[in-house]
C-alpha cells in the first residue's frame, strides 16, 4: 500500500509540479526524493540530495555518521597496534558482561509472572465497571446490546420468511 500510494501519488502523475514533503522511516523511497533531510531530536542534522548523503557517510538507518563510527574503529585499531589490545579485550569483555547481567536484571522485571483465573466474571465486576463508567452509559449499552442482537435476531426470521415466499 504505501509503495503504491508513492508511485501514484507523491511520484506521479497527479503531483507533477507540485512540492511534496515526505515524512517516512522508510529508507528505500529515498533515493527517489529529490531533497533528503535527516532530523534528530527536532534539529536538522543533515541535508541534500539522497547521493550526497551517501558520499558523506550517513547511514539513514540509524540517522548515524557512518564516518564517525569508522573513525571510532579506527582509534580502536590504533589502539590494538600500541600494545593495549589485551587490556582493551578484557575491558570490553567485563563491560560487556556486567551490560548483560544489568539488561538481564532489567528484563526480569518487565516479565512477571500473571494469576490466572478460570471461571465466570463475578456480578460485583461488573457493577464495578458501571460505576465507574457512570450508571447511564451503562444502562445505554445494555439498551444498544439489547437492540443489536434483536436486529440479528429479527433479520433471520425476516430471511426466512421472504425465501418461503419466493418459492
Amino acid at each position: 500500500v504505501g509503495e503504491h500510494l508513492f508511485t501514484q501519488a507523491i511520484a506521479g502523475v497527479l503531483s507533477q509540479g507540485k512540492t511534496r514533503i515526505l515524512v517516512t522511516h522508510h529508507v528505500h523511497v529515498l533515493s527517489r526524493c529529490d531533497n533528503v533531510i535527516v532530523m534528530e531530536n527536532g534539529t536538522i542534522k543533515h541535508q541534500g540530495t539522497y547521493q550526497e548523503l551517501i558520499d558523506k557517510g550517513v547511514d539513514f538507518a540509524g540517522a548515524v555518521d557512518v564516518s564517525k563510527i569508522q573513525k571510532a574503529e579506527e582509534d580502536a585499531e590504533a589502539e590494538t597496534t600500541e600494545g593495549k589490545v589485551e587490556v582493551g579485550e578484557e575491558k570490553i569483555k567485563s563491560e560487556s558482561k556486567e551490560d548483560k547481567a544489568a539488561q538481564k536484571k532489567a528484563g526480569a522485571t518487565l516479565v512477571k509472572e500473571e494469576e490466572r483465573e478460570e471461571g465466570e466474571v463475578a456480578g460485583d465486576a461488573y457493577m464495578r465497571y458501571a460505576r465507574a463508567g457512570g450508571w447511564c452509559i451503562a444502562v445505554m449499552v445494555l439498551i444498544i446490546q439489547g437492540i443489536g442482537r434483536s436486529s440479528e435476531i429479527m433479520a433471520s426470521f425476516w430471511l426466512s420468511k421472504w425465501s418461503e415466499e419466493m418459492q
